[in-house]
């Protein structure tokens, strides 16, 4: 009896203290800190973005406070925060919900301004979300309530606004990838933002307007615009930011394929990521750290950096990431050739991808449900929460001490009947436990069920896979086998040129150099039929050079091999360089010239290309005008950054049903003008395509007997930075009076019988010529002059030499063996054309390089630069 009476008062006591609980329950949240609901609103404010769960904390103490005190203004506020509070802490679910409802205060309130921020809000939701049309509505109706609301009070409120709304809308049509509606809309917000003096609004839109012309493949335009922004931030110290924009740099680099600048970028974003302790940014930038050195060569490197970046992207399951760092890595280990590793990674990637698609599917579900609910689920809670409310307040009403007495008697009779069916309900137990354990029984057998049927079910998905796995690992192979055979195909193709190249230069190296000796001979006389002979060896031959360079520099633009130098250049003197090439055979033919030349700005081009096409465009209206004039003019378009030079003259013309096929390789003969017009038809073709590299155009027109007009058009150099590392030598002509003192010993080491008589023919004008057939008579010669206590003062060496000699062993031989040729000048000569060849051959140590056909002014010039400097 003792302990019921015992149990009964302490029943009674919990009781009691329960009641006043809850007469105390509705007064807490007004109690809060003994704050107001406005105070508790500014420390939520101060809290964030510091500490956003403490925000959240007393917002929403504050909206109870605010409730009870029916302060509308401060509880819509409170609604608002706390939407943004729950937007920036991930939960966007319920960060809708509070939105939603400070929008419907705010339209009862007419408060224009909070109600235009607040739907962007909203609308920025549904953006994450993929609901882009839902999207839309918000920002459009947002933009329009702003428009509304602009008057002369108001103005700062309304330049931000209509900013706000503007710059959604284009991010809004960046994911859509409609570009360049992306980049009009978020251009007008930056102009608000301008008018706003919001520099960090500023700031953003910027790199947004950056990352738009970065899509679009615009990457100048996107640099300057990332280089604005950062700047900004750095001013305004934006430590969040700084770093990925930055990043947006190296990324823009990166896509220029232009790999150091990249990386030093990518590094100093890394350096602030540290700082920021920005473990997201860190992954990402050490994955494209990593890609940049696969595309580089690098995969060891980048293999390390991955591994990096997976650890702290798994550490903070960063799950897109890890999909992109596993598929890096399947590329690293594939240009390793390590394909099972590549292969393994692979499947991880596509794994991961599947789980990653899945989740975000059921996600995207969930977030659709909620999206087209959340009104009703708004209004429910609303509903529920006046209902609470109104309860609360009822029933604390009619509580008394007449309630709390009826409660505790009724208590006691409970306590005297719980004794009376505990026997009951132990029997109920029992028989409830028996009737479970039959069930768990019957689960477990089901479950040794489902477990053969997986195991039946994953063998044969284990099959299925292993079978794709070989497939793939098939085809990776073919595919490999297919690369190697284009590449051998390339290098074959690239080794054919090159000989084709050798073999056709060399002999017409001696035949252009003979005739130009035997020239030179012929005028001691005056036999004229033998000089027109001469002369037409002369011609043809360089008609021929002239042909393989067209065909070669063809064959390079079509196999993406032909490099240009652009810097800036005087457009005049080119055309004056031109002119000065086929001046004689103007002359010869009685031709008249009209020169409209007039000052235009510089040019941007490759002096020497620019040169040649002139030169070819100017010959073509030599050789098709028999009688009359050749008019040359240029000038300024008008309103653009382009000059024309235009060449006219009065020939046979061409044919109306060639014209569209001008520019096509080759044509002329496939199409029968090539006795008509004459020639292999790559002149034009040739001289539009190198026109294109340049960024400039040509333009024809004509009639048949009437002439022709050849229009081109290239850009000036306005506002533009251009450097021209290109190397030229001095074609100054030295007197030779200065070499008459002395004579100088030349060592000339060429196998072509016919070359070394031309060149022994030119050099022996200025010196005493020795000649060598290959690489061990050169040898001797040289230690036959040390013998007699002399040196060669030049060597004159053939790149390709027989006897298992080179132009480049040749030389490394002899200044290993004689210290004496250390400071004497070696120029390499060669039938090989390329730049690639003329700066590899400089690399080793050449003073100079000359091309076959050998030019025999430049040649000896070149000579007497080095040789006057010892006189």
């Amino acid at each position: 009896m003792k302990h019921i009476l015992y149990i009964l008062f302490l029943l009674i006591s919990f009781t009691f203290y329960s009641f006043l609980s809850y007469s105390q329950k509705t007064k807490l949240s007004k109690d809060f800190i003994n704050y107001s609901s406005t105070q508790l609103f500014e420390i939520a404010n101060k809290y964030f973005p510091d500490s956003i769960d403490k925000s959240i904390e007393f917002a929403k103490n504050g909206l109870e406070n605010a409730r009870n005190e029916h302060n509308e203004k401060i509880e819509t506020q409170l609604l608002d925060l706390l939407g943004k509070l729950y937007y920036y802490n991930g939960d966007k679910q319920e960060s809708l919900i509070y939105l939603r409802l400070a929008k419907n205060k705010y339209e009862k309130q007419k408060d224009a301004d909070n109600l235009s921020n607040t739907i962007n809000c909203i609308g920025s939701i549904y953006k994450e979300w993929g609901l882009y049309d839902e999207a839309m509505k918000c920002f459009v109706k947002a933009l329009k309530i702003a428009e509304n609301a602009n008057n002369a009070e108001n103005q700062d409120n309304y330049q931000e606004r209509m900013a706000q709304s503007f710059n959604n809308i284009g991010l809004l049509y960046k994911d859509l990838q409609e570009y360049d509606k992306a980049y009009e809309y978020c251009y007008r917000a930056l102009n608000y933002y301008k008018k706003t003096k919001n520099q960090k609004s500023i700031a953003y839109t910027l790199n947004n307007i950056g990352l738009i012309h970065k899509w679009l493949k615009q990457y100048d335009k996107a640099l300057g615009y990332f280089n604005e922004s950062l700047t900004l931030k750095q001013k305004l110290n934006d430590k969040s930011t700084i770093a990925n924009n930055i990043g947006n740099i190296g990324d823009v680099y990166m896509l220029k394929k232009q790999y150091p600048q990249a990386l030093k970028y990518y590094n100093d974003a890394l350096n602030i990521m540290v700082r920021n302790n920005d473990k997201n940014g860190i992954s990402t930038t050490l994955l494209n750290i990593a890609t940049i050195k696969i595309k580089t060569n690098e995969p060891d490197y980048a293999i390390e950096e991955l591994n990096k970046a997976f650890i702290i992207a798994q550490k903070e399951n960063l799950r897109d990431i890890i999909k992109e760092i596993l598929k890096t890595l399947s590329e690293a280990y594939e240009k390793k050739n390590e394909t099972k590793i590549a292969l393994r990674y692979f499947h991880q990637y596509s794994a991961l991808k599947d789980s990653i698609y899945n989740e975000d599917n059921a996600n995207k579900i969930i977030e659709l449900d909620i999206a087209y609910n959340s009104k009703k689920i708004e209004k429910e809670n609303e509903n529920l929460r006046l209902k609470s409310q109104r309860k609360d307040e009822e029933l604390f009403e009619q509580i008394s001490v007449k309630y709390l007495l009826i409660f505790i008697l009724a208590f006691i009779f409970f306590i005297g009947l719980l004794f009376v069916i505990r026997s009951k309900i132990l029997q109920k137990s029992r028989k409830l436990l028996e009737e479970k354990n039959h069930q768990i029984e019957y689960i477990n057998e089901e479950l040794v069920t489902v477990n053969d049927d997986l195991d039946h079910k994953v063998k044969d998905r284990t099959k299925d896979l292993e079978k794709e796995i070989n497939e793939k690992e098939n085809v990776i192979k073919e595919v490999q086998i297919a690369y190697k055979k284009a590449e051998e195909a390339n290098l074959l193709k690239d080794a054919f040129l090159a000989n084709i190249n050798h073999e056709i230069r060399t002999p017409l190296s001696a035949i252009i150099g003979l005739a130009e000796v035997l020239q030179n001979k012929i005028l001691l006389t005056n036999d004229s039929k033998i000089k027109n002979y001469v002369d037409g060896i002369q011609q043809s031959g360089q008609r021929l050079l002239s042909l393989l360079n067209n065909i070669l520099d063809i064959s390079r633009i079509e196999a993406n091999d032909f490099k240009i130098n652009l810097s800036i250049c005087n457009l005049n003197k080119i055309i004056q360089q031109a002119i000065d090439l086929l001046i004689f055979t103007i002359n010869e033919k009685g031709l008249k010239i009209n020169l409209n030349i007039s000052d235009v700005p510089n040019i941007i081009a490759d002096k020497d290309i620019l040169v040649k096409v002139l030169a070819d465009i100017l010959d073509n209206a030599v050789k098709y005008t028999s009688k009359g004039e050749i008019t040359i003019e240029n000038g300024l378009l008008n309103n653009s950054n382009e000059v024309f030079i235009k060449i006219s003259d009065s020939g046979i013309g061409i044919d109306d049903s060639y014209l569209p096929h001008i520019f096509e390789t080759f044509r002329q003969e496939s199409m029968g003008y090539a006795q008509l017009y004459q020639g292999a038809g790559l002149g034009l073709p040739l001289a539009h395509r190198l026109l294109k590299l340049m960024n400039g155009k040509i333009e024809i027109s004509s009639k048949k007997n009437y002439g022709t007009i050849v229009t081109l058009f290239i850009c000036t150099s306005n506002n533009a930075q251009v450097t021209n590392d290109s190397v030229s030598y001095s074609t100054s002509i030295i007197p030779n009076k200065e070499l008459l003192n002395k004579k100088f010993e030349i060592l000339l080491v060429e196998d072509d019988k016919f070359n070394s008589l031309f060149l022994q023919a030119i050099l022996e004008s200025i010196g005493i010529v020795s000649l060598a057939n290959d690489g061990n008579e050169a040898i001797q010669l040289i230690k036959n002059k040390i013998e007699q206590n002399k040196i060669f003062d030049i060597v004159i060496l053939d790149i390709n030499l027989p006897e298992n000699w080179e132009g480049i062993a040749l030389k490394k031989e002899i200044i290993k063996n004689f210290n004496q040729y250390n400071n004497v000048p070696f120029i390499a000569q060669s039938a090989y054309s390329q730049k690639s060849d003329k700066q590899r051959i400089l690399d080793e140590g050449f003073t100079d390089f000359l091309t076959k056909p050998i030019d025999s002014e430049k040649l000896l010039n070149i000579i007497k630069n080095y040789l006057v400097k010892k006189v």
